[in-house]
């Protein structure tokens, strides 16, 4: 399930566009912005039936783990 998951809330690039003399790097957006989005990821198939991750699972907000980081000595990166 985690697997379907990663693979379909990405963010990937097509490739380079050049247009009117300029070359443009393309990037295609399938991130989920709110947890209700991620609703909606297909994460298997069963009797050719869809299933989703709201079929399997509760999804909502969480707490997103806060780190610290020290230099040598002590004090805080500027």
């Amino acid at each position: 399930m985690a697997d379907a998951v990663r693979s379909s809330n990405i963010i990937i690039s097509p490739g380079l566009i050049e247009e009117n003399h300029q070359l443009e790097l393309a990037l295609v957006s399938g991130q989920a912005k709110k947890p209700e989005e991620l609703n909606g990821i297909v994460v298997a198939t069963v009797n050719n039936a869809p299933v989703t991750l709201a079929d399997v699972a509760t999804v909502g907000p969480g707490v997103e783990p806060q780190y610290t980081i020290v230099t040598a000595d002590g004090h805080p990166p500027h």
